[in-house]
């Protein structure tokens, strides 16, 4: 006989996210643990009742019909491609294995926590075709793995979930990226994310608004549309960015533990596609966010395109710009001054309204080579960075000084993309 206690311990658990689910996503996650906890159990009846007990304490009393007891992945591969907007700690098929495991922790109750951990790790990893990463069983091993069965497994349960309904909420701060074609916006992103998710050519490249938002967990990289969901944990470079709209990933930067969504805009002067530009201007217009960076190629500012999109922003934007000068690498000590070229951007902003505006000097591509240097394998990229570890060496190319006037310490600081981070963490937290 089922005790009490336990029955009301599983129904304890609050904001449980699945509960937010519509009737259809609901079905196929319910019908996707069931096979879990089937095959995980061979079909204990004790763990069949508390399966029940589960799902009715999160459905209504008109979606019990949905409950499934029988082995069957096709349901569980259903499940575990769920992706919600927002969710970023862990995703749906997170979730699952966390049903999973204090589901038969709870009716199983056996004494060796770990041999339980690492029962229910196994048959995802070696059931489920390879959708779940190893990456993330890692990170639920160790979760998991100093917690005593029962209260503070439930309290891990609770905060998890917990986690997950904040970043559905408002809480995400939304940050637009708007530029020029090839001003450097999504190599940009990319340095400020630390992968090279984002396509980065001279000709335009974003087609369509793609948000990326901070992951909590170092659980892989999960990419989705409004159909399907992938996983990559490998191969980050040969990622199509045409092939999705949203991203979550753990950020490689200042921002790891900022609760941000980058919303990355199609290029602006794109003339070979017009709709380039009423998809930003509607982005600037219409949809929220807390704050704009808005990027700019230092070689080649001050162009009618570039004054044009400034104009529309001083227009519509009511919230915190940061303009980036972007690409100083290009410049050259004998010829260019760094000093004069801030002067005159600046001077070129005021003259359009902005008051006091935030200006941060970078060096986006350098600052990525750096975040990637151990994993490069391209041996021109090698080459690169190694070329810009020597120009960083000479102080004319410590952006952040320009600024402050405090001399930078480390390589990656002089490309002032960690000035950046900072400057967004600011504004996002004020």
């Amino acid at each position: 006989m089922i005790e009490e206690r336990y029955i009301r311990h599983i129904c304890s658990i609050d904001n449980h996210p699945i509960s937010t689910l519509n009737i259809k996503l609901k079905e196929i996650y319910i019908k996707g643990l069931g096979a879990c906890l089937y095959s995980l159990s061979n079909g204990s009846e004790i763990t069949n009742l508390y399966y029940e007990v589960w799902a009715n304490s999160i459905t209504s009393n008109e979606d019990n019909k949905i409950l499934y007891w029988g082995n069957n992945d096709t349901y569980v591969k259903k499940a575990m491609s769920l992706h919600r907007n927002g969710w970023r700690l862990i995703s749906m098929k997170h979730t699952l294995l966390f049903d999973c495991y204090y589901i038969l922790l709870s009716s199983i109750r056996k004494k060796d926590e770990i041999e339980m951990i690492n029962k229910v790790l196994n048959y995802f990893n070696q059931n489920i075709c390879g959708i779940f990463s190893k990456h993330a069983s890692n990170a639920i091993f160790s979760y998991f793995a100093n917690s005593i069965p029962n209260d503070n497994i439930s309290q891990s349960l609770i905060n998890h979930r917990k986690v997950n309904l904040d970043s559905e909420s408002n809480i995400c701060k939304n940050v637009l990226v708007v530029a020029n074609v090839s001003a450097g916006k999504s190599t940009l992103i990319n340095s400020m994310i630390g992968y090279r998710i984002n396509k980065a050519k001279t000709t335009a490249c974003t087609n369509k608004l793609v948000r990326i938002y901070n992951k909590t967990a170092k659980d892989g990289i999960t990419l989705y549309n409004l159909n399907q969901t992938y996983e990559y944990t490998k191969d980050i470079c040969s990622i199509d960015s045409d092939s999705f709209t949203c991203a979550s990933l753990y950020f490689n930067s200042n921002l790891c533990d900022s609760n941000i969504c980058f919303i990355d805009t199609p290029g602006i002067n794109n003339s070979y596609d017009l709709r380039h530009r009423s998809i930003t201007e509607d982005a600037i217009k219409n949809i929220p966010y807390d704050a704009v960076i808005y990027v700019s190629n230092a070689r080649y500012f001050g162009t009618n395109d570039e004054y044009s999109i400034l104009s529309y922003l001083k227009k519509h934007v009511k919230k915190p710009i940061i303009f980036v000068l972007n690409q100083l690498d290009c410049f050259d000590k004998e010829e260019d001054s760094i000093t004069k070229m801030l002067k005159d951007y600046k001077d070129d902003l005021i003259k359009l309204g902005f008051k006091s505006p935030c200006i941060i000097p970078i060096m986006a591509y350098p600052a990525l080579l750096l975040k990637l240097d151990k994993s490069i394998k391209n041996n021109i990229e090698n080459k690169r960075t190694s070329l810009y570890k020597e120009l960083l060496n000479d102080s004319y190319y410590d952006l952040p000084n320009y600024i402050t006037g405090i001399k930078s310490d480390g390589l990656l600081e002089k490309t002032g993309i960690n000035l950046l981070e900072r400057q967004l963490i600011n504004i996002i937290q004020s």
